[in-house]
């Protein structure tokens, strides 16, 4: 494959948000061998924007327009019906500049255009963040030979200094023909601290009738689709969570037996009684250590009798009956009875 077609993939699979961040890391690993590469990459920076539904701010405006093939003009530029504004939108710094008043010659259905802005704006404000990257479009669009109206609505929230990066869009297509409704939701979603997790889901919405050709039954029944589908996403997590998640640790075998705590508190006692420290304490490997060596000791100046050596071993048989008897006891009991036989 070519230098572009492979660029090309990495921008179309750029996480959302982070579209930037691609273009400057292809710039520095190609730099030298193709220096003009960027510009060749202009296609696949449109259809990633486009696709994406990528928003932004127009000069001097406080909301966000969706960029979409929906509002291209064939000029290149973009519009938005709802600030009945055309714009140039520059794909590789993603920025909207020489903003003019315009209004789309769709004079067919201009009354419910502005009827769905106006039920959108309220839509849009209770249930999309303000304080992210989201903006809404309604627009006529040409599909299948047949005049629907692109209702548009896109979110984004970036947080770089949290790893994480996410984007929601949902695409509906009304016809005021047959007054079916249909589209798809699109959920993505980057988290990179420590490791790199990405979440992709899609969900068709087929043609849905509507009883009402109006604007508010048409983005209701949009909001209810949402609802729907952010229920269904948020049960699957949980089910992932305790279900999915649960299956892949290592399960312990359930024997239903009692803990015999008097074994275990035993065993800490002897520890205490003959090295003169508790097992939880640091000294306890030093204890173990030292008491070796004073037993060597006793056994080249005073010679081992047979007693010691006897009780020792008792020790040693009393505690490999004994399973809940710490290992480093064992051991050390042994390295007594080979050093003072």
């Amino acid at each position: 494959m070519s230098a572009p077609s492979i660029c090309s993939s990495f921008i179309l699979g750029s996480p959302p948000g982070e579209l930037t961040e691609v273009i400057n890391d292809i710039k520095t690993l190609t730099s030298d061998d193709e220096p003009g590469l960027i510009n060749r990459l202009k296609p696949a920076i449109q259809k990633y924007n486009e696709e994406q539904l990528v928003c932004v701010k127009l000069p001097g405006a406080s909301q966000h327009v969706v960029i979409s093939s929906h509002n291209r003009l064939p000029d290149g530029r973009y519009y938005d019906t709802h600030s009945k504004t055309a714009f140039q939108f520059d794909h590789l710094t993603s920025t909207a500049s020489h903003a003019q008043s315009y209004t789309h010659d769709s004079a067919a259905h201009s009354a419910l255009i502005t009827s769905l802005n106006a039920a959108l704006s309220r839509h849009f404000a209770e249930h999309y963040p303000p304080s992210t990257s989201s903006g809404f479009l309604v627009c006529t669009s040409a599909v299948d030979d047949e005049a629907t109206i692109a209702i548009i609505l896109s979110t984004t929230k970036s947080s770089p200094s949290n790893f994480l990066s996410a984007r929601w869009r949902s695409s509906f297509l009304y016809s005021p023909a047959s007054k079916t409704l249909r589209g798809s939701i699109q959920i993505s979603v980057h988290y990179y601290e420590d490791g790199n997790v990405a979440l992709t889901t899609v969900k068709s919405v087929p043609d849905t009738a509507l009883e009402s050709a109006g604007a508010e039954a048409i983005v209701g029944k949009i909001a209810a689709i949402e609802k729907q589908y952010q229920e269904q996403v948020n049960r699957t997590f949980v089910s992932m969570n305790e279900q999915g998640f649960k299956a892949l640790r290592r399960q312990l075998p359930v024997t239903r037996q009692k803990v015999e705590w008097e074994k275990a508190t035993d065993a800490y006692r002897v520890r205490e009684s003959v090295f003169g420290t508790s097992a939880s304490s640091p000294q306890f490997p030093l204890a173990l250590r030292e008491s070796l060596k004073r037993l060597k000791t006793a056994r080249s100046e005073r010679g081992a009798g047979p007693g010691l050596v006897n009780w020792a071993r008792r020790w040693l048989d009393s505690l490999l009956r004994d399973q809940d008897a710490d290992l480093a006891i064992k051991t050390v009991v042994k390295a007594i009875i080979c050093g003072l036989a």
